[in-house]
């Protein structure tokens, strides 16, 4: 009970603390996210991968008057390789990841100061220390006006009109720490020219130079060639690329050479519907049929009384493919890295790709909402060559409150009615999901209840209670409880940093385990 009214202490504060910073009109804190999703498919005459997939993920931490405090995030998962399955990730990159970008909006453009992390990390393949890449430097870097997609203004159009419009970024690091690659300086240089308005298509060329000096100069690069189309709240950018690339295996190794195909989609979330340049952004409860919207959830956390995980990353972007009424089809990615519990910070030693399709009903002003999913998952060990990775196929579905899918969660609190006469809600979800074609998992099934109760609602946040209890079963039925205590905080996205107590089932290299743990940690989502 004394830890119980800890956490509820330490939420009201974060509230009241929160509250005060924000009574400056001038100042916002998660006003913003921009996230896109690249997929590509290389073209046969390439033996080396079979494709990628790419998230980027941008969050706007504070914004005051023309400084914004940025996190942005560039993961890039290749896939294949030789002797290896297709669909089996042959290296994972973060090119980059942004710690600190402080932004300013100069009036002719944004100037950045940028601490940045880029690396590479193998699945399933053993890489020692010394040979994995890894760069920490400080960067200037300068964006024009519309080179964000998101950002630009691609009005409707029923007839053709010759417009040109260029577009650039220009980026100088130099590194701070670097292990196996040892470049002292790399920079970078993306310029893009939309030559058009045909009918609301806007075909564009784009050229990519990514340059790298230590003792020597290497250039990688990329020609691109495709077109952007507003659809709904989202930009969908198909297009055709050549690339160049440098050190894509190991340092100076032969550079790879490669066609593909792909497809790009970006959005904007934003306070108030329009972006920084004061441009309306497509609202978000559009009626395009046609890729409607995007989602996204991020996450960060410490597992403590762990046996096998420390600290926990996880990405999600989801893109709505169809909706016709309440009714949307989606596809989404979803990335989990686990470190080591003798690890005190972020280190890819488990990694878990998750792809999903499904279908789902109902919407923010809904008493209830319906899913059905489908999801092949599969575990790997970052840059070791274990040969226990789980792999397995599911059917999921549930129903439960608006509130309780991340999809609908940032609707329903940002537009549901608050009583302030009986301040409290109560939120409930029911999900089962079945395992098939299981490789090295334990379990078969999994059914799992949830009640979320709410409480100290005001305009912009509220504090929460949320029991779970479960059960999984193969052989012998495991029986799971958790209790999470925390905080949703309401800006142009939700930031949700909260405490959870669990008893849970886990399958640990195809063994079925219960484990007490406590995880501290935070959601962003919108």
């Amino acid at each position: 009970m004394k830890r119980f009214a800890a956490i509820l202490f330490f939420c009201a504060f974060l509230l009241s603390g929160i509250k005060d910073l924000y009574s400056n009109e001038d100042s916002h804190f998660f006003n913003s996210a921009r996230i896109a999703a690249d997929t590509s498919l290389f073209l046969p005459d390439n033996n080396k991968y079979s494709g990628s997939l790419t998230n980027f993920i941008e969050i706007n931490l504070y914004k005051r008057n023309f400084f914004s405090l940025l996190f942005s995030m560039n993961e890039k998962t290749i896939y294949g390789g030789k002797g290896i399955p297709k669909n089996k990730p042959y290296t994972i990159q973060y090119q980059p990841i942004d710690f600190i970008h402080a932004h300013f909006d100069t009036g002719a453009g944004y100037l950045a100061f940028i601490i940045d992390h880029e690396c590479f990390n193998y699945p399933g393949k053993l890489v020692l220390a010394e040979d994995r890449y890894r760069w920490y430097g400080t960067a200037l870097k300068w964006t024009s006006y519309g080179m964000n997609v998101s950002e630009g203004k691609y009005p409707d159009s029923n007839s053709i009109s010759f417009n040109p419009k260029l577009h650039y970024s220009l980026y100088a690091g130099r590194r701070l720490a670097t292990i196996e690659y040892p470049y002292k300086f790399i920079f970078k240089t993306d310029v893009r020219l939309e030559i058009a308005n045909i009918y609301g298509f806007f075909p564009y060329v784009r050229a990519f130079g990514y340059f790298t000096i230590d003792d020597s100069l290497r250039i990688s690069r990329i020609f691109e060639t495709g077109f952007i189309h507003p659809s709904g709240n989202i930009y969908l950018m198909p297009y055709v690329r050549y690339s160049h690339s440098e050190d894509t295996d190991y340092y100076k190794c032969p550079p790879a050479k490669y066609f593909s195909a792909g497809l790009n989609v970006e959005t904007l979330f934003s306070l108030n519907g329009t972006n920084e340049s004061g441009n309306k952004i497509t609202s978000h409860n559009n009626k395009s049929i046609l890729f409607p919207a995007m989602h996204f959830s991020v996450g960060y956390g410490r597992e403590f009384r762990s046996s096998h995980y420390g600290n926990t990353a996880e990405g999600n972007i989801a893109i709505d493919i169809f909706s016709i009424s309440n009714f949307t089809a989606y596809c989404e990615n979803n990335l989990i890295h686990r470190s080591p519990v003798q690890i005190t910070m972020m280190y890819p030693w488990r990694l878990e790709y998750s792809v999903r399709g499904g279908l789902f009903t109902g919407g923010a002003s809904s008493s209830a909402v319906l899913s059905a999913e489908y999801a092949f998952t599969q575990n790997l060990y970052g840059n070791d060559d274990k040969t226990i990775p789980e792999k397995y196929h599911s059917v999921f579905i549930s129903a439960g409150s608006p509130g309780m899918y991340p999809r609908t969660e940032y609707d329903y609190y940002a537009y549901s009615e608050k009583d302030d006469d009986y301040p409290m809600n109560f939120l409930w979800k029911l999900e089962a999901a079945k395992y098939f074609k299981r490789e090295h998992f334990a379990y078969d099934y999994l059914a799992r209840a949830s009640l979320e109760v709410d409480f100290h609602n005001s305009e912009k946040s509220t504090i929460y209670i949320l029991p779970s209890f479960g059960i999984a079963g193969k052989t012998n039925r495991k029986i799971s409880y958790s209790a999470e205590f925390g905080l949703k905080y309401i800006s142009g996205i939700l930031c949700n940093p909260y405490i959870k107590f669990a008893d849970d089932v886990q399958s640990f290299e195809g063994n079925a385990e219960k484990e007490k743990f406590i995880f501290a940690g935070f959601h962003i989502l919108r």
